[in-house]
């Protein structure tokens, strides 16, 4: 079986367009599950409540799990490149804990703060 992934992953093209293929199905799919049932007809006959929970929070929470994998995969990247191992990752090199503690610390410090200025922090 590994043998023939690896043949026919031997061609990077085909391996990165079936996983760009399973990214847009899988986030299609996240944008209409949650608590509440929506779906692309609800949205497309203008049923203003689909519209808003669409924009409000299915669209949000979408973006920000696209945009945390895409930085956990470059800061992965980045220490692999410093450290000059390959199996070094953000997990491994204690850069969550640190991320942690930054949090930790500034809810200790700015308790009454808002979340944009704990994130400048």
């Amino acid at each position: 079986m590994n043998s023939i992934l690896k043949k026919i992953c031997a061609k990077g093209w085909f391996c990165t367009a079936v996983l760009v293929i399973l990214l847009l199905i899988t986030s299609y799919l996240s944008l209409f599950i949650g608590v509440i049932d929506i779906s692309a007809a609800h949205m497309l006959s203008g049923d203003i409540t689909a519209v808003r929970l669409f924009l409000i929070s299915r669209l949000p929470r979408l973006l920000a799990i696209l945009c945390t994998g895409a930085g956990m995969s470059v800061a992965g990247l980045i220490m692999q490149q410093l450290c000059i191992n390959k199996f070094v990752s953000p997990t491994t090199g204690a850069t969550i804990s640190s991320a942690k503690f930054g949090i930790l610390i500034a809810l200790v410090f700015m308790p009454s703060s808002t979340l944009w200025s704990r994130a400048i922090f």
